[in-house]
């Protein structure tokens, strides 16, 4: 199991102690609909490496951090509309925002393949990550999980 697995266990057994709703995975057919919708709304490619995270969860919130989900329509977690919503801001353009938080946008820049950690609301560079798994460790680290 990935360190990033575990976290995401801890999130969901807190969740589940008070109660709150658990996001399922996404089936492999809804993710390949899901990177289509981005390619033609975002004009920009879902890594195929986020289908694993996908499946696991679609989407996850805590500590006041939030990685996006695909559902249309929601306009408070959906990947798309938030991307739609941060793109008013011309530097956020070169990005796909996978999340935010009260101090940070988690992205992934396509042209240089990196997924990075930004400081919320200056877009300074905090972090930078060449493997999935090690952004989605360092977004679960921001999410001021307990041991």
């Amino acid at each position: 199991m990935i360190n990033w697995e575990k976290q995401l266990d801890k999130v969901h057994e807190f969740q589940r102690i008070i109660g709150y709703g658990i996001q399922s995975g996404i089936s492999s057919d809804n993710f390949e609909k899901f990177s289509l919708r981005i390619r033609q709304e975002l004009e920009k490619i879902l890594p195929p490496e986020l289908k694993y995270f996908f499946e696991k969860t679609n989407g996850v919130g805590f500590g006041g951090v939030l990685l996006y989900e695909c559902n249309e329509g929601n306009r408070r977690t959906d990947l798309v509309e938030n991307n739609l919503d941060w793109y008013t801001n011309d530097e956020l353009r070169k990005y796909l925002i996978l999340g935010d938080g009260n101090i940070s946008w988690y992205v992934y820049l396509p042209d240089e393949k990196k997924y990075q950690i930004l400081d919320k609301p200056s877009g300074e560079l905090m972090e930078e990550f060449e493997d999935v798994n090690d952004f989605l460790e360092g977004v679960f680290n921001e999410m001021s999980l307990e041991d």
